[in-house]
């Protein structure tokens, strides 16, 4: 199994027409027979090797939640060695969205990439949200896969990634390969002009794609809810 994200580190500006895509992996052997070592990497640096399942489930849980820069205390607290916390003290916003989502997802498709054939992933990776929760009082948030039929508009999801709106998933297992796009937890505020291409007006047709895929999420939120 792989499973990788992949955002736009570097915070949009007027004028920017590329990402600096960086890229978190989850890298290792997850079958119902069998678990082995799994890689946490970011930007193709290892961050830690679990040694099995079980013990990437607990740390995702006891992080989720909580600020990357707290990532370092919360493994020392269980008691977890000989891992780069040199990451967590100065990653920006961006980065953090990338790591942090990667281990929410983890933690949202755990039960799906241990046994591929009794759930179908692709019911949770399209039109589905995961909650960033830690069961303490504040606000919590969320990441919000696009619908599949939404995730067509190649142009569209190009310059939504750019503007930090989007991170893209990608999971690797036996049975092929699955992508998706998601809203990331925390979504900057972009101005409604940076959306439009020149002679558009009102942030054009990709600002009004983001209004809907707003939308889409608020319903899907609500309906689960209610």
């Amino acid at each position: 199994m792989m499973l990788e994200i992949t955002g736009n580190e570097k915070f949009f500006e007027a004028g920017d027409l590329n990402p600096q895509k960086a890229s978190a992996k989850l890298d290792g052997l997850i079958t119902l027979e069998k678990s082995g070592p799994i890689d946490l990497s970011f930007k193709n640096k290892s961050i830690y090797t679990f040694p099995n399942r079980l013990a990437l489930i607990e740390i995702a849980k006891h992080i989720r939640g909580n600020p990357l820069r707290s990532w370092g205390t919360l493994f020392a607290e269980l008691g977890y060695q000989n891992i780069d916390i040199s990451l967590f003290g100065k990653i920006t916003l961006q980065s953090e969205n990338i790591v942090k989502s990667l281990l929410l997802v983890y933690i949202w498709l755990d039960l799906c990439i241990l046994s591929p054939s009794s759930i179908d992933i692709k019911s949770m990776i399209y039109d589905e949200f995961a909650v960033d929760s830690s069961n303490s009082p504040g606000p919590v948030n969320d990441i919000y896969f696009l619908p599949l039929d939404m995730q067509s508009s190649k142009q569209i999801i190009d310059k939504l990634f750019l503007l930090n709106l989007l991170c893209h998933l990608s999971l690797s297992l036996d049975s092929g390969k699955l992508e998706s796009y998601f809203i990331p937890l925390a979504k900057p505020g972009v101005r409604i002009d940076l959306f439009q291409e020149k002679g558009e007006l009102n942030g054009g047709i990709t600002y009004k794609f983001w209004r809907s895929a707003l939308r889409k999420r608020d319903l899907k939120m609500r309906g689960s809810f209610e």
